[in-house]
This record gives C-alpha cells, sequence and structure tokens, in this order.
C-alpha cells in the first residue's frame, strides 16, 4: 500500500467514510500524513471554512459535505502525533 493508500484508509477509519468527505481532504493538497503533519491548525481550519463555502454553493443536502467534529478532532490529534 503506498503512502496515499494509506491515508485514503486513515480518514475512513477515523469517521470519513464518504468519498467526498475525503475528496474535499485531499483535493486541498493533504494526500498523505506527511503532508498532514506539514499543516498548521490555521491551514486545517482554512480547509473546513473552503469546504463550508463550497457547501453553500450548493442545493441543500445535495452534494453537501458534512465532517463530523469526532473527526476532525481524531485528524487533528494525528497531525499533532
Amino acid at each position: 500500500m503506498d503512502d496515499q493508500q494509506v491515508f485514503i484508509a486513515l480518514l475512513t477509519r477515523i469517521g470519513f467514510t464518504q468519498a467526498r468527505q475525503r475528496d474535499a481532504i485531499t483535493t486541498n493538497g493533504v494526500m498523505t500524513c506527511t503532508d498532514l503533519l506539514l499543516l498548521s491548525k490555521k491551514d486545517l481550519e482554512n480547509i473546513y471554512t473552503m469546504i463550508r463555502e463550497d457547501n453553500r454553493n450548493h442545493a441543500p443536502n445535495q452534494n453537501s459535505v458534512k465532517v463530523p467534529i469526532s473527526s476532525r478532532a481524531k485528524l487533528e490529534a494525528i497531525r499533532l502525533e
């Protein structure tokens, strides 16, 4: 398994179970654990802000991306490791 596959599996395991949730993270350049470790807390918050803004451009419940709070917390904990 390459680094990208490992990261996708990690995202799935911590609650980003839908492909569009994982895509929202990876299309912003976070494709491996190393990429995640290089981000600041502010960078990660900016990604979540971009996701929220993208959701505003969609009809309600149509292709919107929900990011569970517990998954965000787990991703942040991994980033800090």
